[in-house]
């Protein structure tokens, strides 16, 4: 039996990644999760009702509070692998409240990072994020305080895999994550809705920055690769998505033309955001050399399988 902690339980990647190592039942997990109001709490709790099974165990804990973590978690459990979600999201959240995010970034990766070792744990994989690249001209030119912190666990991902060398630790850096369940404040949930309901769309800037949208199935697909492979890598991080990066404008098109809504025109533009990156496209090679993994799914039906899914939503 695997047994595996999964932090930031509640939240859109964490309940898709459960959802798929729940499927092997050698896996036991234990989710982790403060339940922070950032949005609606209500669909965290659903999201961790999705998952019930007396092979996942919820504890209601915070990253940031070592004594918590260590006897609420570490001590009652034996880990072999731990797979760090857990952070306080949002990037313009961020610029208004920098310092509990590089609290729960910061610190709450050292504390489960420092806690995972000193418990024996043979495996640490963590989640990273584009924003560590701002407009993709390098690794320091992040534009937001969520963007430095996920930044600082690269570096302490890397500093840790020196310093703990019997723990293979692995970072993700995901691109732009969308699919089912995804939190509704994010750029395609939102689009969504108002094309779906003939809402208005506000655009900040002129529509064309650009990223690369990754489907929620091949990140939980990357993380359980990594995770269940032999290869060893030590502190090395991997950028998780297609490099196929798209506009808003096209993005905005293709959930057109998927909801048969081609007259839709509600655009409403309004000034850019000075810490919205101009591109994001992942270098996918990493993970396809080094682990024989690459994302599968395009734009266009990784769409398709998140409208049907918001159409199911509207009709329970």
């Amino acid at each position: 039996m695997r047994n595996i902690l999964v932090t930031g339980c509640a939240g859109f990647i964490g309940t898709n990644l459960i959802a798929k190592l729940l499927k092997d039942k050698n896996n036991f997990i234990v989710g982790v999760d403060n339940l922070s109001p950032y949005y609606d709490v209500r669909i965290k709790d659903e999201n961790i009702q999705s998952n019930r099974n007396n092979r996942f165990e919820f504890i209601f804990a915070d990253i940031t509070d070592e004594y918590m973590m260590r006897t609420r978690v570490f001590d009652k459990y034996k880990f072999n692998t731990v797979i760090h979600l857990a952070a306080q999201a949002g990037v313009g959240y961020s610029i208004e409240h920098p310092l509990e995010v590089i609290d729960t970034n910061i610190k709450g990766f050292d504390i489960v990072i420092r806690l995972s070792h000193q418990n024996g744990v043979s495996q640490f994989i963590y989640a990273s994020s584009s924003t560590v690249l701002g407009d993709h001209d390098g690794i320091y030119e992040q534009k937001s305080p969520y963007g430095v912190t996920k930044a600082t666990n690269e570096a302490q991902g890397r500093m840790y895999a020196k310093l703990f060398g019997d723990m293979q630790i692995t970072g993700l850096r995901l691109y732009t994550v969308y699919g089912e369940r995804m939190r509704p404040d994010l750029a395609i949930a939102k689009f969504t809705k108002a094309i779906y309901d003939d809402e208005e769309i506000h655009i900040f800037g002129n529509g064309r920055i650009y990223r690369d949208f990754t489907y929620i199935d091949d990140v939980t697909e990357a993380f359980k690769v990594v995770m269940e492979s032999e290869s060893k890598h030590n502190g090395k991080v991997y950028d998780v998505g297609n490099g196929k990066p798209y506009s808003l404008l096209e993005l905005i098109d293709i959930i057109k033309n998927i909801l048969h809504r081609e007259d839709y025109n509600k655009l409403i533009y309004e000034g850019e955001k000075p810490y919205d990156a101009k591109l994001t496209t992942a270098w996918a090679s990493g993970l396809r050399n080094d682990f024989g993994f690459y994302c599968k799914i395009t734009i266009e039906e990784g769409l398709k399988r998140y409208c049907n899914w918001v159409n199911i939503k509207k009709k329970e």
